[in-house]
């Protein structure tokens, strides 16, 4: 693998272009164009309610609660000396 001189981009040309469509216009063109949040409001609750796997309809049930409620904050606690303990649990493993 080649390696790269201080400076120089490993990506010269850069991040390929995404079509210039951002993702929700994409999620528009999809839903269609007149989609209300109350039909987007309905597909989630459907999807959480009789969705085809427990992950989809865990997912949908996710989205409603951080829609209503906000994503729930993630603060480390920081101990007197301002160092952060990090555990690694292995879910593997239980």
């Amino acid at each position: 693998m080649p390696k790269f001189k201080p400076g120089e981009s490993g990506n010269p040309k850069g991040r390929p272009a995404s079509g210039g469509l951002s993702l929700g216009e994409v999620l528009r063109r999809k839903v269609g164009a007149r989609a209300t949040k109350q039909k987007l409001a309905n597909v989630l609750i459907r999807l959480a309610t009789e969705g085809q796997s427990e992950a989809v309809r865990l997912n949908a049930m996710k989205l409603i609660l951080e829609s209503i409620e906000g994503k729930p904050a993630q603060r480390p606690a920081a101990k007197p000396d301002g160092k952060v303990d990090v555990v690694f649990h292995d879910a593997t493993n239980e």
